[in-house]
């Protein structure tokens, strides 16, 4: 397989553009001038975060080279540190310690974050697609949304690329928990146990909903609940803020040309509202249509809630395309150019994650190629399998990314990785292998078993002592 370096994504990545159906489509404007270029691969991303990755994935070596090494003096209590360290179940995992939160796997945290990366700009690109069929007959809500969705996918691989995860039902301990009884005759009344993910609680009994992982300038992860609102609200408006900073550095160039658009389909809104600059190719504009789109926006004594959210919620919960202002504005519009004014929701959702696909595209694949670099070769190879299958992506149709355009410059260990697991199959199966054991007293025994799942045998190797009779 030929190698392609950081130059190769920096040369092509500004020519990433698909159209509805994940083609190719020529008469979509392409950059094609030194300027637009940068803009298209320079996303926003932590730099740091490739060699702090690489230097986790060097760490996981070790850690599981130890771990194999490892004794237990009971099944039960290698059951237990197996799923906690191993089973993408239960990854990661937390603990309250000295007055704030921790991670188990704090060495080696990034695994998951690049994992996270991965999977959900797999699953955008998955989804990308979907848009053009429901469009295509009329089913403009549900097509609103399919496009949103993956918009919001890629979304999240953007923010895990720039440091910043969420977790929702973080896990903070094992359980065993109840889960059949024992179907052969005689043997009925046995209740059979398996090991299930708990929650993070704390000291006063109340669990933590949402967790926000971060990684600091300091080169290290930090954890803290987030009282989420609405996760939609909270990571548009982290998006929101992203690009302002760049406009405050780089200008308009700062924020690529395909969200820029999108962003062009609210100024209708704000100039309604009487504010005279909502350009999409000025500064103050984007400023403006950032607020007013991923933020919210304040204009006198009143505060407009971020507009991306409210489509959202109208195709999804409501199913609507039209919001009000485009149910007044929608007459004007020449039906010889928009036959129905209610597709432009849609129509720009989808230029969205196209905007996001072609930048996240380049930024993952540069991630990689950076954290390869700065690897060991046999800690890179482990490391990134071990991102892949911890990030508990289960199920993908590979051919839809194969087909898209974005896929010709994924980062060779990307693409086969994608076809080692989902090449033959759009789902990885579960075993119907179980290892059991007996516990408690004779008048009073029950089963305890685990599930090998994706992981064991190849991000970890199961020493056969630790089941032995």
């Amino acid at each position: 397989m030929v190698e392609l370096s950081i130059g190769y994504y920096l040369n092509n990545g500004a020519k990433l553009i698909m159209d509805a159906s994940g083609e190719s489509n020529p008469s979509s404007p392409v950059p094609d001038s030194p300027a637009s270029a940068r803009s298209a691969v320079d996303a926003p991303r932590l730099l740091a975060l490739s060699k702090s990755v690489a230097q986790d994935y060097e760490f996981l070596w070790r850690f599981r080279k130890e771990f194999e090494r490892r004794s237990f003096v009971t099944k039960d209590e290698a059951a237990i540190e197996l799923s906690l360290n191993w089973d993408p179940d239960f990854l990661p995992n937390f603990e309250f310690a000295n007055g704030g939160i921790t991670s188990r796997q704090h060495d080696f945290f990034g695994t998951f974050a690049l994992g996270e990366a991965m999977a959900e700009f797999l699953k955008g690109i998955e989804d990308y697609g979907a848009y053009s069929l429901l469009e295509a007959k009329n089913y403009d809500p549900l097509a609103n949304m399919a496009a949103y969705t993956s918009a919001f996918h890629l979304l999240d691989s953007f923010l895990c690329l720039n440091g910043i995860l969420f977790l929702r039902s973080p896990v903070g301990r094992s359980a065993w928990k109840f889960h059949r009884f024992l179907p052969q005759k005689g043997y009925e009344k046995v209740p059979v146990l398996k090991l299930a993910p708990d929650g993070l609680f704390r000291a006063n009994g109340n669990r933590v909903n949402w967790l926000r992982a971060t990684f600091e300038s300091i080169g290290k992860w930090t954890y803290v609940p987030d009282s989420l609102r609405s996760v939609h609200r909270t990571k548009w408006a982290i998006f929101g803020g992203m690009l302002l900073s760049r406009i405050e550095r780089m200008g308009v160039a700062g924020v690529p040309k395909e969200i820029r658009q999108f962003l062009g389909y609210c100024a209708g809104h704000l100039t309604y509202h009487g504010v005279k600059e909502a350009s999409n190719d000025t500064v103050e504009g984007l400023r403006n249509l950032i607020q007013y789109t991923c933020i919210g926006y304040r204009l006198g004594n009143l505060k407009f809630d971020p507009l991306i959210v409210d489509l959202r919620n109208l195709a999804i919960y409501k199913n609507r395309t039209f919001d009000d202002y485009m149910r007044m504005a929608g007459p004007r519009y020449d039906q010889r150019l928009i036959k129905t004014p209610g597709k432009m929701t849609g129509m720009h959702f989808r230029r969205l994650a196209q905007g996001l696909a072609r930048v996240q595209a380049v930024s993952l694949s540069q991630t990689i190629e950076e954290t390869k670099v700065s690897s060991v070769s046999e800690s890179f190879s482990d490391g990134l399998r071990s991102s892949f299958l911890m990030s508990n992506l289960v199920e993908l149709d590979s051919t839809k990314v194969v087909k898209s355009e974005v896929y010709r410059v994924l980062h060779p260990a990307l693409k086969q990785l994608v076809k080692t697991y989902f090449g033959d199959r759009r789902y990885l199966p579960v075993s119907e292998d179980v290892i059991p054991w007996a516990v408690g007293p004779k008048d009073n025994v029950a089963m305890h078993i685990i599930k090998p799942t994706t992981t064991y045998g190849i991000c970890v190797s199961l020493n056969p002592q630790w089941f032995l009779s």
